[in-house]
Order: structure tokens, then sequence, then C-alpha cells
């Protein structure tokens, strides 16, 4: 993993950013030891409003825990990209949801993925970050994909924990089209 990953995920409320941000958090810690600061934005904002979750993973301790410059934008909506498209450093990724960001400025390097309507299609439209965060992790590599399954298996039980790790594979996959 690189020594520093300063990471957005940006969307609407309900879509689960907070919970991916968490997920990614633990997957990393399960893959050595690394400073993590996590915050998010809902409230007012949790369900249907702009929402977003930001993360910062460190080999080295973090003095400031708000990302003021990402080098990965994860954008679900249009809201989203356009609001947090200007913090992506010239040397980030953005990876978003080609279903809603309908006019990307392809600034610096970004794909697009019909992520809204595949997790319709899987039938676990509350799994759009989950495999948004597949995809992205096959493009970026930021962890193990068996760390961030273990981390699934640590957050979600039962049917819960089948329709996320289908979610995450699924999203792994769509890398590849």
């Amino acid at each position: 993993m690189k020594k520093r990953w300063d990471i957005i995920l940006a969307g609407s409320g309900g879509q689960g950013l907070g919970v991916g941000a968490e997920l990614l958090a633990r997957a990393v810690m399960l893959g050595g030891e690394y400073f993590i600061a996590q915050n998010q934005s809902y409230g007012a904002r949790a369900r249907g409003g702009s929402s977003q979750s930001s993360l910062i993973i460190s080999t080295e301790e973090i003095m400031f825990p708000i990302v003021v410059t990402a080098n990965f934008l994860l954008a679900l909506t249009q809201g989203a990209y356009e609001q947090y498209e200007p913090l992506v450093s010239e040397s980030g990724t953005i990876v978003y949801d080609s279903s809603a960001v309908i006019t990307p400025k392809n600034r610096v390097k970004e794909y697009g993925f019909p992520f809204h309507s595949e997790a319709l299609a899987l039938g676990h439209s509350k799994g759009i970050t989950v495999m948004a965060l597949g995809t992205s992790n096959e493009i970026l590599q930021i962890v193990p994909p068996e760390d961030f399954i273990k981390a699934l298996e640590s957050q979600f039980k039962g049917e819960v924990l089948e329709a996320n790790i289908k979610a995450f594979n699924h999203g792994r996959s769509l890398q590849d089209r």
C-alpha cells in the first residue's frame, strides 16, 4: 500500500458512504499498522441529500484529520462530483457512477461505471458503495480484496453479509468491462 491515501466518498444520504469508509478502514487495519482518520457529514442529510465520508490512511501520524487535497474521490452523484472534483490532486483518481455523473471533466484519471443500475440489477441498491469500492480497489489496489471481505464479515451477518460480498465481488468484475 502507498504511504498515504486521502480519500473522499461522496454521494447521497442512504448510499452507505459512512459504512463504506469504516469498512475500508477496517480492511486497512488488517493489513498492518497504519494511522487512520475518518469523518463524515450526514445528520439532516441522512436520506436523499448530499453526504460524504472522508478517510485518511497513513504510515505516519496524521496531524490534521481533514482531507484537504484528495488522491481518490468516489462520486456517486453529479452534485458530489461537482463539489469534490476540485479537491482531487493532479495525480489523483476519480471513480464515479456513470448512471449519475453526466458531465465528467476528465481533468485527472477518471473511471465511470454504472454503479446505480448494477446495484439495482443485483437486487441490492444499498450495496452501491460496497460495489463501487470493489471496483475502485481493483483499480487502485488500496487493500487486498480478502481483507475487505474480512471487514465485511466483521460488520454483517447472514443474508446481508452474502449480499455485500456479492456486491463487492461484482464491483471487482466491473473493472474488466
